[in-house]
């Protein structure tokens, strides 16, 4: 038997994921990566610290290998 309110939530797409991201740049892969104490600490201050770890990505990879 099915359970959870019957009709389902009238408020679901307040609570749905959204994103401002172009097509092309969405989020589809997930990494894991140790760092050290000190670094996450410095990580878990920062208001949206999975945006600024993409950036730093980024940024390292077109100074490192930038496209022909």
């Amino acid at each position: 038997m099915a359970k959870g309110r019957p009709g389902g939530n009238p408020d679901l797409e307040k609570h749905q994921f959204t994103t401002d991201k172009k097509e092309g740049d969405r989020l589809k892969k997930h990494i894991q990566l140790r760092i050290s104490e000190n670094m996450a600490n410095q990580l878990e201050k920062l208001p949206n610290k999975q945006e600024f770890i993409r950036e730093a990505i980024k940024e390292k990879l077109e100074r490192d290998f930038p496209e022909k």
